[in-house]
């Protein structure tokens, strides 16, 4: 394949990886909406200037610090960012080995679908180890793009 069409929808792998990227990029966007949106129903503001946000009594309100629930949303969203974050860079290094499509519709496809199944898994809550192979599943992809990078570079 042509390196000046490695990065474009021409090429199957890339629009592959850009797909699965996307529908893992909303999903994260959607953690933090959703930690937004819990904010504001339930008055749960972290900052002294936000407290203006809730209008109606807002002068009664104090900052909160340790709501479980916003914990819980912000610690899936950090969850995110150690995992997809390494995805993305990976990725973009992996389609550059040129690999099978088999091969990259595998782990693109598994990747979105693990960290799907822990947002959903963390945030239900599901009994553990549901979250656990989640989170494994996610790691061992990113390792196994990580491998074929490195087979495929300089050493």
């Amino acid at each position: 394949m042509a390196s000046a069409a490695l990065y474009s929808f021409e090429n199957e792998i890339f629009c592959l990886f850009a797909t699965y990227t996307s529908i893992v990029i909303i999903k994260m966007l959607a953690v933090g909406i959703w930690t937004s949106k819990y904010r504001f129903q339930n008055k749960v503001f972290a900052n002294h200037e936000d407290l203006a946000l809730a209008r109606d009594d807002s002068n009664k309100l104090k900052p909160i610090y340790d709501d479980q629930n916003v914990e819980r949303l912000k610690r899936c969203h950090v969850n995110d960012l150690e995992n997809i974050v390494p995805f993305i860079a990976l990725g973009l290094l992996y389609v550059a080995t040129e690999p099978t499509f088999n091969a990259a519709s595998l782990l693109f496809r598994t990747f979105a679908f693990s960290r799907v199944f822990h947002t959903i898994a963390y945030l239900s809550p599901l009994p553990q180890p549901s979250r656990l192979l989640a989170h494994v599943i996610g790691v061992i992809v990113n390792v196994a793009m990580a491998v074929c990078i490195i087979s495929k570079g300089q050493l």
